[in-house]
């Protein structure tokens, strides 16, 4: 029998998939299904189409993470100078330093657990504690819910799913770094984040702990207080030493000075201002009483945090003078002393 020289063709359609997709969760069950379609050469119509058997294929897991600052950088260590910004800190003694991080799934398993831990290897010193908390609103801030609920050593993150505009393989933490009460300023505590869980390498799949040159470091600097006891501000509203507002006349002068009249015994005692010293003139009287004249000094604050300076030798409150005071950053606050 004579053959139609016709040609036969053969369309094929294949499902795309692979065993170990990238973006597909594990588990996943790909199926491919080839279908070829011909003309029958004896009829020159198409031949019904024929499908081969159809192959299933099941996604392998590979797990893989990372955790980085939130600007998605890492490889930094404990002297790494400069930080990304918002990564070091001055605080003062027995404070924290609160920096955000982002924990990314870049594997394919669904409910990924990463333990956490904190590295301070290379610190210049140690601090107080490390805390992990998670970051629930994903602003980059422990807010007073997130602190409630306590801190964490692990957490779970999802796969990203590619039908979705949301990336669901973050999870946002908080590392919170403490400094020991008595730390001297200057001092310097570092910390990073660093991670362990299981990871896909080389078609094996084990624990593995972050390397030491993929870390993200965190600095707290103990603030270095800078004050200045000076004269009378003139004007505790207006950052900075300010001259007095008013003058007085010092006996047997016949010009006014810079300076003020003592608060307990206006009219009496004149307290003259010349740059960081002042003189009192209290008036002679004919009793054997003891008289005593009120100097008002002002800090001033040149620093950039609030601080708290206790006052010497006066040591408790009361007329006269007090223990404590609270000196804004940038600001000046008065202290009387007798």
């Amino acid at each position: 029998m004579k053959v139609n020289p016709k040609f036969l063709t053969l369309m094929v359609a294949l499902a795309a998939g692979t065993a170990a997709a990238a973006g597909t969760p594990s588990g996943t069950v790909i199926t491919n299904t080839a279908t070829a379609t011909f003309t029958d050469p004896t009829t020159n119509a198409p031949a019904t189409p024929v499908n081969s058997n159809t192959v299933s294929t099941t996604v392998l897991p590979k797990p893989d993470f990372d955790i980085v600052y939130v600007n998605g950088t890492d490889g930094t260590t404990a002297t790494t100078d400069p930080l990304p910004t918002g990564y070091q800190g001055n605080v003062l003694p027995g404070a924290v330093l609160e920096t955000a991080y982002k924990v990314v799934n870049q594997g394919n398993v669904d409910d990924y657990v990463v333990q956490l831990a904190a590295n301070t290897n290379g610190s210049p010193s140690a601090p107080t504690s490390v805390k992990y908390y998670l970051d629930a609103n994903n602003d980059g801030l422990l807010g007073a819910v997130e602190r409630a609920a306590g801190p964490v050593t692990q957490v779970t993150v999802r796969v990203d799913k590619l039908e979705t505009q949301q990336d669901e393989g973050v999870v946002s933490i908080i590392q919170v770094i403490e400094v020991p009460a008595n730390a001297a300023a200057g001092g310097r505590y570092a910390a990073s984040p660093q991670g362990t869980a299981d990871v896909y390498t080389a078609g094996v799949i084990a624990p593995k702990t972050e390397a030491a040159s993929d870390l993200q470091y965190s600095r707290a600097v103990i603030y270095t207080p800078s004050i200045f006891n000076g004269v009378i501000d003139g004007d505790p509203t207006t950052p900075g030493q300010q001259p007095p507002a008013t003058t007085v006349t010092p006996p047997g002068s016949p010009t006014t000075v810079p300076g003020y009249v003592d608060p307990t015994r206006p009219g009496t005692n004149i307290v003259a201002v010349n740059l960081d010293n002042q003189i009192a003139y209290p008036k002679a009287d004919a009793n054997s009483t003891a008289d005593t004249v009120v100097f008002i000094n002002s800090l001033t604050n040149g620093g950039s945090l609030t601080d708290i300076v206790r006052l010497f030798p006066t040591d408790t409150t009361g007329p006269g003078g007090i223990s404590l005071a609270t000196p804004s950053a940038g600001g000046s606050s008065r202290c009387p002393t007798a």
